[in-house]
């Protein structure tokens, strides 16, 4: 047997019976010269917080040992013991590592990922077994001493330089962008030179390496991405300059890919994978990156208001845009080569529309050709255009991949969001890499928001809604169950206290829907409605169920999303009756809709050349109102209705 120099340990726990939990160990190494085993590392009353939770603690044993013991001398309190997983960190004898530090907030330390899929750890299996990375992140942590959570406080910085690493990666800037903690910003880069100098001073020759922050949305976090961008960036930079330490963008590769966090902050696994593919280059040139399959980043929503989208054109090209409006990434509109003036998409919806956020999925072909910048505009008319966001610089990184973003609103009020302007007309304008030679190509346009007018034809009918806990209705907030049903995007329905409860309209006359809908609320992702069922009464007492989900997402802010009812029932009461939500102790959303079924009636019928009689469909296959009179797509032709 070879004998391995360690330099850490870790323990995972099982995924139930936390009482089995071991508490207190000792770590053991056998001398075979006095056939003894020695103590390397003694731990007491250590605590697992959730099921799969890794504890890693760091040794620096004089020794290498061939063989080792883990000695655990006692658990939470069961008769019976267990664990998931012992690991062992080391080299062979005489082997030298380079060792990694990644030090930086709850971003890299993100405990609610498995270990294998936190960012340090796709670094360590990019960069290969001739470097040891090791994950020094802190949850909340901030670099402005006399914060909230200084990281100089906390013991994850102690352990990072007793690693005396090789290579320092440090990602702040995220938390120390809470105003209550950039009042300090005067700090920020004195205090993190000291940082970096601190880390020399153990290692003069350390290579540094300084990342931007990823992009984030506001959310119950104080994070503000407009301070990150604006001064924390510009800082960092300055800090760079005086340290000679490499920068690292996470901001701009990120911009586009909040969906790719549990909480518009932290990362799946997803977005901790594109963390680590673009801090490895910058540790290692050599490293040989895999190729990410195609779609690897990418997010396409069931329902978004392009569904309902009647007519469209395209600037400077004569394509059909029908594939942009599928909801199917694998059909895409091929809007030809890139111009100096851009190419233009327009399209027309049903009726005026408040655009909250959109997303842009590139489609089959080499990234090199995506557009890097453009605008989305609204009209109310078709002729007179404001503008609703305007990016650049933006890059795709792969075939298939999604942008998404949101729509800005004044002061991140909700009061303000009736500032968006709004109007059933929409164009986006695309520039960028006009020198390639390839066509631009799209694989789907999705837009994201609520329509002007909220009350339906069920809804506004005068009946009466009613639930079963009352709303929260204090120091000046009034968020009562008769928000849902209201004109005003900006209120909302919020229940304290409660992960599931009812909400119910009662009619003053029988309907048949085909559909219904939920608008998710400004703030708080954690709040949204994740499962529930739609149910229908003709007494109040007796319900039958019509549409049961689970696991819905709602990514933008007051985002409505269309589910569809397949009867031909009437019922005089309908219930929304949501079971669980993203994991708030409050459930809130902004709107619930009821859509009546159509009877078709008022429009003419059109004829093709063999006189056969053909249903209407918009853009996405959808049928359209009748009562709609615009351009319709009729078996991919484009007719009048009248």
């Amino acid at each position: 047997m070879e004998k391995i120099k360690l330099t850490g340990y870790s323990l995972i726990s099982a995924k139930d019976l936390p009482n089995r939990n071991p508490k207190s160990w000792k770590l053991e190494g056998y001398n075979a010269d006095n056939d003894t085993w020695e103590t390397l590392d003694e731990r007491t009353d250590c605590e697992f917080l959730v099921n799969h939770h890794t504890l890693r603690f760091d040794i620096n044993p004089d020794k290498a040992y061939e063989r080792t013991r883990l000695n655990i001398t006692a658990n939470k309190g069961e008769v019976n013991m267990q664990f998931a997983k012992w690991q062992l960190f080391g080299s062979k004898e005489g082997e030298r590592k380079i060792k990694v530090a990644c030090t930086g907030n709850s971003i890299t330390a993100n405990a609610r990922l498995e270990e294998q899929d936190r960012y340090p750890s796709i670094l360590q299996r990019l960069l290969g077994d001739n470097y040891y990375v090791q994950n020094f992140g802190e949850g909340g942590a901030t670099m402005i001493k006399g914060s909230t959570h200084p990281y100089w406080d906390q013991q994850q910085y102690k352990s990072a330089l007793k690693f005396v690493p090789d290579v320092l990666v440090a990602k702040f800037g995220t938390n120390d962008s809470n105003p209550d903690n950039w009042k300090k910003k005067d700090q920020f880069v004195a205090d993190y030179v000291e940082y970096i100098n601190s880390f020399k001073a153990v290692n003069p020759d350390v290579k540094v390496i300084l990342c931007y922050p990823i992009t984030s949305w506001n959310s119950t976090m104080p994070i503000v991405d407009e301070t990150v961008t604006s001064e924390v960036i510009p800082m960092i930079d300055e800090v760079a300059r005086q340290t000679g330490a490499t920068v690292v963008d996470l901001h701009t590769p990120t911009e586009g890919k909040v969906y790719l966090t549990y909480d518009y902050v932290h990362p799946w696994a997803e977005g901790t994978t594109l963390m680590a593919r673009h801090i490895a280059p910058a540790i290692d040139p050599n490293v040989e990156l895999p190729e990410t399959e195609s779609g690897f980043w990418q997010r396409i929503e069931e329902f978004d208001r392009t569904d309902r989208a009647v007519t469209s054109a395209i600037t400077y090209t004569a394509n059909d845009l029908t594939a942009l409006f599928d909801n199917d990434v694998y059909t895409e509109a091929d809007l030809g080569n890139m111009t100096e003036n851009g190419i233009g998409v327009e399209f027309e919806l049903p009726e005026n529309f408040r655009t909250t956020g959109y997303a842009i999925t590139w489609g089959d072909a080499d990234p090199t050709n995506a557009p890097t910048s453009w605008t989305l505009q609204v009209s109310a008319d078709g002729s007179e255009w404001k503008d609703l966001d305007s990016r650049s610089n933006q890059v795709f990184l792969s075939r298939l991949e999604t942008n998404m973003y949101q729509i800005s609103i004044a002061d991140n009020k909700s009061k303000n969001a009736v500032l968006i302007p709004t109007g059933k007309y929409f164009r986006l304008t695309l520039k960028g890499n006009t020198g390639n030679t390839g066509n631009v190509t799209l694989a789907e346009l999705q837009l994201f928001g609520a329509n002007e007018k909220l009350a339906t034809e069920v809804t506004g009918n005068g009946g009466k809604i009613t639930n079963q806990y009352d709303g929260f209705n204090s120091n000046g907030y009034v968020e009562t169950v008769d928000k849902l049903i209201n004109d005003d995007i900006t209120s909302k329905y919020c229940v304290t206290g409660h992960k599931s409860f009812w909400v119910q309209y009662e009619s003053p006359r029988p309907v048949v829907i085909d559909r219904y809908s939920i608008t998710n609320a400004f703030d708080d992702i954690t709040r949204n409605p994740k499962s529930w069922d739609l149910q229908g009464s003709n007494d109040g007492v007796n319900w039958e169920t019509l549409d049961s989900r689970d696991d819905q997402s709602f990514m933008v802010r007051l985002n409505t999303v269309e589910y569809p009812v397949t009867t031909d029932k009437s019922y005089t009461h309908y219930r929304l009756n949501v079971r669980d939500n993203n994991g708030s102790n409050e459930t809130q959303l902004a709107k619930w809709q009821l859509f009546e079924k159509k009877t078709p009636t008022g429009v003419e019928q059109i004829e093709t050349e063999d006189k056969q009689v053909e249903s209407l469909y918009n853009l996405s296959g959808l049928p359209v109102d009748r009562t709609y009179k615009g351009i319709v797509i009729s078996k991919g032709q484009k007719r009048m209705a009248k």
